[in-house]
């Protein structure tokens, strides 16, 4: 009888626990979404909740991806914190447009990242065109977007 109550309150209760949750990612998961969307400019931005830059970059990168056709431009975000609170009150307070992963240290490793914000793009063809660290303001980045996308 336990069971079959423990089963029931976990089933009306899921829907409500999965939508607060961040989804966690694999480096492996995140290598075959950059690798499906081959034909697109593809960015990952790695992020933190309690880094100031980020939380300056993330505004820009937002109205980037809305002005951005989602068919010729995939913007991905990564939370690396440690503090897995903090970050799900950020994720949920600053109400992000595109896709939000939690990678943590070992997505974050796996790709070189040093510092934050950290900011890799792929052009068309899959070839890695930045990967930088440090705050990019929305115009310099905007414009260096802008002149990838004129090469199809």
């Amino acid at each position: 009888m336990k069971k079959i109550v423990f089963a029931l309150l976990f089933t009306l209760l899921f829907p409500f626990i999965s939508q607060a949750a961040t989804p966690a990612i694999k480096t492996s998961h995140l290598l075959d979404i950059i690798a499906e969307n081959k034909g697109k400019i593809v960015m990952v931005n790695f992020f933190a909740a309690f880094c100031p830059p980020c939380k300056r970059e993330i505004p820009g990168l937002k109205k980037i991806r809305e002005e951005l056709s989602p068919d010729d431009f995939l913007l991905i975000g990564i939370a690396v914190d440690t503090d897995l609170q903090e970050m799900e009150a950020f994720i949920e307070k600053t109400e992000f447009n595109y896709p939000v992963y939690y990678g943590g240290e070992e997505v974050g490793f796996a790709f070189g990242v040093s510092g934050i914000p950290h900011n890799i793009i792929y052009d068309r063809s899959g070839r890695i065109v930045v990967n930088e660290a440090g705050f990019v303001p929305e115009k310099a980045l905007r414009d260096f977007l802008d002149r990838l996308m004129e090469r199809k």
